[in-house]
């Protein structure tokens, strides 16, 4: 089951520890035993103001994992029951329309895009078919309502126009559910946590979450 009764924090955590006022710094008087030698210079401090860029990335990737376990009510990693929990969220809050209008909008993001461009490279090709033929059986419904068609030529359009629709919206949930599953990735997934715990709740994503939220994508 997803846990949604926390807050991340992994982006805006203090990562530097401040000195112990147990362990004071010697003075000039009281020289320290452990005197650098002059083989092996002092290595310099990390400014506090300017965090170490090595290790701030490390702590922060640590934390996010952390706490993504902890959305899944994990210890460790596990595909399985993770991949089991995003489908069933998905499902969930897929019946949300200001989400799916969230997602559609990711789904045109520049770096959505990208990922999207390399993990599914064909769906450019196949939405423009699809809509391509969508857009067929339109013009041939129109054409159809000014012409006197026998029931077997009808239905058989219908049928038809109703396949291309299905296959059209079955494309369309796929994208959704992938560009779901790339907002858990480090960038998003504070937000989207936000989100998903706000949805869960209340059965609805106020505008000022997806403005939010399409920030944080345009970033």
């Amino acid at each position: 089951m997803y846990q949604t009764d926390f807050i991340c924090t992994y982006k805006g955590i203090k990562l530097h520890d401040e000195p112990s006022e147990a362990e004071p710094e010697p003075s000039e008087a009281e020289p320290s035993e452990a005197e650098p030698s002059e083989a092996e210079p002092e290595q310099e401090p990390c400014d506090e103001q300017e965090p170490c860029d090595e290790q701030e990335p490390d702590m922060q990737e640590w934390l996010y994992r952390i706490q993504l376990l902890q959305a899944f009510d994990l210890t460790e990693w596990n595909d399985d029951a993770i991949n089991d929990t995003i489908m069933t969220v998905f499902k969930q809050v897929y019946l949300i329309p200001e989400f799916v209008l969230l997602l559609e909008k990711a789904r045109r993001t520049p770096a959505i895009k990208a990922l999207l461009d390399i993990l599914c490279p064909e769906h450019d090709q196949q939405e423009a078919d699809l809509t391509k033929t969508m857009v067929l059986f339109n013009q041939s419904q129109a054409q159809a309502q000014g012409q006197a068609q026998d029931q077997a030529q009808a239905q058989a359009q219908s049928q038809a126009q109703a396949q291309g629709q299905g296959q059209a919206q079955g494309l369309q949930n796929l994208y959704h559910l992938t560009v779901f599953k790339l907002l858990f990735k480090y960038e998003y997934f504070d937000v989207l946590h936000y989100c998903l715990g706000v949805m869960l709740r209340t059965g609805v994503l106020p505008p000022r979450y997806i403005e939010m939220f399409l920030k944080e994508l345009q970033q």
